[in-house]
């Protein structure tokens, strides 16, 4: 919905918007630009999160401001003092958060690559346990896929879920 403003004056990553400009009058336009897009599509923006002319952003993980992006000190600091990992899911989980801020460290994949590896062992040994039991359950659900109902008119096809993702909000989600 917002293409035509994307890269000229704002950035979009999921649900959050950065708009940006060189003068009052432009971050004006624009935030009126986006003003009439949103009631155009009915979308319901939250005033709480809304913020305006700052010279400073915490946006998507990262500090935004005109000359540059920065990671948020507290993140850094809160991964610099994670215990080492002693497990797979403790791995895995340390490196998709230092991988949130692969931009920012010098040979970031030199320096990965042993824990990658690692991570790829255990990976491969969960895998080989369950491999079995989950090709056996996975034929039998592709057995199920419905046929494909494109030849019917659009009353009589069966309408369902094209797929199903699970998990919980947090943090700016829930609002």
């Amino acid at each position: 919905m917002f293409e035509k403003e994307l890269y000229k004056g704002l950035l979009v990553w999921l649900d959050d918007l950065l708009g940006y400009g060189d003068s009052d009058e432009g971050l004006l336009a624009l935030l009126t630009r986006i003003l009439i897009i949103c009631k155009a599509k009915h979308l319901e923006l939250y005033p709480k999160k809304c913020e305006f002319w700052k010279k400073e952003a915490l946006w998507c993980g990262r500090i935004v401001s005109r000359k540059k992006f920065r990671q948020v000190p507290e993140r850094v600091c809160a991964l610099a003092q994670l215990p080492s990992p002693s497990a797979g899911d403790e791995l895995q989980q340390f490196v998709c958060a230092v991988n949130w801020m692969r931009n920012s460290i010098p040979r970031y994949n030199h320096m990965m690559e042993p824990l990658l590896k690692v991570l790829e062992k255990v990976y491969n040994a969960a895998l080989e346990e369950v491999k079995t039991a989950l090709f056996i359950a996975l034929g039998a659900v592709i057995t199920q896929i419905p046929v494909v109902q494109e030849d019917r008119d659009l009353q009589s096809q069966e309408h369902a879920p094209l797929m199903f993702l699970s998990g919980s909000f947090t943090g700016a989600q829930l609002h």
